[in-house]
């Protein structure tokens, strides 16, 4: 015999499950963003984090590479 799964439980597993999800995904966000955020703020001369100041700096370069 099947025994009928009460609404309350199947909700419970239901949120359970949405919560996983989601603490899995906001995990990887996390991880994601926490890794873009480094190389942000330690002024990494990468393709994705180029700021002002690292144009100007590497145009001071070049500059004191010329006048060498």
């Amino acid at each position: 015999m099947k025994k009928h799964v009460s609404f309350e439980t199947q909700f419970l597993f239901i949120s359970i499950g949405i919560v996983s999800l989601m603490i899995i995904i906001s995990s990887f966000l996390i991880n994601f963003l926490a890794t873009h955020m480094s190389a942000i703020l330690s002024q990494e001369p990468t393709a994705n984090t180029l700021t002002k100041f690292d144009i100007n700096g590497f145009e001071k370069l070049k500059l004191g590479k010329g006048l060498k």
